[in-house]
Parts: C-alpha cells; structure tokens; sequence
C-alpha cells in the first residue's frame, strides 16, 4: 500500500461524477479514499457563473490534479492554471474552444475525454424522423449559459436541420425562472416534438411532466432523460466516459504530463428507447427500431 497521500480535487458538473469516478478507481487503480487518496469536490448546480468561484476554492488546497466535467468546469479550470493538470470528461469540441492544441497532441495542461456530441446530431435527428414520422418543427431547449450547449445550438441550426428538413424553434432555458415562458412558447410554436440538451439535466421532471401533459416525444443525449420520461436518447456511455477518465487521472498521479497524454473520444454509444412513453404519445415503434437500442424501458 502506498504510504503518500495525494491529494486529488474532482469539480464535477453533475452529482454523477463522483460516483463514476470513486467505483472506477476502487479498486482497479488502487486508491482508498482517505489512506493515500483525498477528494474534495464542488457542485455547480446548474449554474455556469458559479464555476471561477468553485475552481479558485478547490485550487487553494493545491491538489495533484483538477478533473472538470463539462465544458463550462473545463474552460473555468484553463482559466484559472496554466500548470496544475487537468483532466476534462465529457467537454464539446475541445479544440474549438481553445482547451487544447490537438487531439493528438494536446499541448499544456489538459487531456482527457470528449463528448463527441458535434458528431451526433446526424444519428439523433435521424432516429427523430424515424421515430416521428412527419416531423416538421422540433422545439430545442438549450442553455445560452453553457458554452457546449451554446455551440450546440450553433452547430444543430446551421448544419444539421436543414439537412433533415427541420424547422428549429429556440427554447432557451438558463435558470427555473423560464421554465414558464418556455413552455409557452412550445405550446404557441405548435411543435412536434422536443430536444432537451444535456445542460438542462436539472430540470428534466419538469420538463418532462410538461412534454408528458402535451404527449410531445423528446429526445435528449442522455439516458437520465429517458428514465425519467424521455422518448429515446442516444449518446456516448457516460459511465463509461467517467471509467475511462479515471484512467487519466491516475496516470497524471504517477506522473505523465496532460500534454502527453492524447484525448480520447468515445467509443461506446447507447440508443435507450421508453416504450412506455412512445404508446403515451401515440407512437409505433416498429421491430426494424426497437432492434436498435440498447436498451428498452417497458
């Protein structure tokens, strides 16, 4: 056993990251919390302004290194050292946003893994026509607060609605405050169905009892959504995201430089399906789909 205790500072985005990361690390890397390992964590709650604040406060424990979960957590972390090491989960478009250099070779003091969520929008609103024969107007909720959520946007409006014939009606969401007057204008716009970004994964009972009252399918990034009343998502593993990062983490604890070490993207994705939700909203799910997914929820 090793007699060095080191201090390592996890600021995740969302509760899961703790999680994900404590069940890789014990025991296949050999950490013990509290025998030669230390984790102090901070919560954004859902609110990007909070992340400087969170970051400076876990960098006064001078930790061996950062992880930041989020692209929101990673750009606040990049801001505030240029040498602690960092390793970044489930960021979109890294490069874009000036994180790193290249995937190969990310220069400075980040690594870690990406999202890859720029290279979806063509599978997701694939399986929206699919899934939702007629499709004409779909209703996004985003975060303009959320820098990948923002980029999200962009990218979905400019490149992949017109490619599948989609009308896009902007949804933003940035606090409960406009929960509200989001789903008034859904209900104004007479859409047909929802896409709900990862960003607003607090929000999602809510939102979803709202889909729910209204029978609009919903699609989302993440399997959360599904569990709680989602049509389908489809999107990385983030279990398997968060294992990988472990990887990271405990090389940069024996000593590898970030800039060293490539980014990975992800190699594992997961089509869930909510069958219950697709009868709710009056919807037929042929064989030819279901034999699709990954897993289907009754």
């Amino acid at each position: 056993m090793r007699t060095m205790i080191r201090r390592r500072v996890i600021a995740p985005v969302l509760a899961f990251g703790l999680t994900g990361l404590v069940t890789a690390q014990t025991p296949p890397h050999g950490y013990i919390e509290g025998q030669n390992l230390l984790i102090e964590t901070r919560f954004s709650e859902g609110r990007e302004d909070r992340h400087p604040a969170l970051v400076a406060d876990l960098i006064r424990w001078q930790p061996d290194v950062i992880m930041a979960v989020g692209t929101a957590a990673a750009l606040a972390a990049k801001a505030a050292t240029s040498t602690i090491p960092i390793v970044m989960v489930g960021v979109y478009d890294p490069e874009k946003f000036g994180l790193i250099v290249g995937l190969r070779n990310p220069g400075g003091n980040i690594t870690g893994v990406t999202n890859q969520l720029e290279d979806l929008w063509s599978k997701q609103y694939q399986l929206l026509r699919n899934f939702v024969p007629g499709l004409s107007r779909l209703a996004v909720l985003w975060n303009p607060d959320n820098p990948g959520s923002a980029l999200s946007w962009e990218d979905a409006q400019r490149r992949w609605a017109p490619t599948f014939g989609l009308e896009l009606v902007s949804v933003p969401i940035r606090s409960a405050a406009d929960l509200a007057p989001a789903f008034a204008t859904i209900a104004e716009q007479r859409v047909g169905a929802l896409e709900i970004h990862v960003a607003l994964l607090q929000f999602r009972a809510a939102i979803l009892e709202f889909a729910a009252a209204h029978r609009l399918p919903a699609i989302a990034a993440h399997r959360a959504f599904v569990e709680s009343g989602a049509l389908l998502s489809f999107a990385p593993s983030f279990t398997d995201m968060f294992r990988r990062s472990a990887a990271f983490v405990d090389k940069v604890l024996k000593g590898a430089k970030p800039a060293d070490l490539p980014i990975e993207q992800p190699t594992k994705f997961e089509l869930v399906i909510n069958l219950r939700v697709a009868r709710s909203v009056g919807l037929t799910i042929t064989p030819e789909l279901l034999v699709q997914a990954d897993e289907v929820i009754e």
